[in-house]
């Protein structure tokens, strides 16, 4: 199936954040990047603070129903 990109406002991205934290913890908790735990751990506190400005908009890609990098 092909990729398709999709793009979320606030409450779309909210209910990908889960899917979107999993998929930061694969990508960047490994080498070559290896970010440390406490990294890791800030990623949704990071990730919650876009949502507050004004026109904020999301855009993921994905195979199927999977979030892909």
């Amino acid at each position: 199936m092909p990729r398709r990109c999709h793009r979320h406002d606030v409450a779309g991205a909210i209910r990908l954040s889960a899917d979107v934290v999993a998929l930061y913890e694969r990508c960047y908790g490994a080498p070559p990047w290896s970010e440390t735990p406490e990294r890791l751990r800030a990623h949704p506190t990071r990730l919650a603070r876009p949502l507050t400005r004004p026109g904020f908009t999301a855009w993921t890609a994905h195979d199927g129903d999977r979030l892909t990098s």
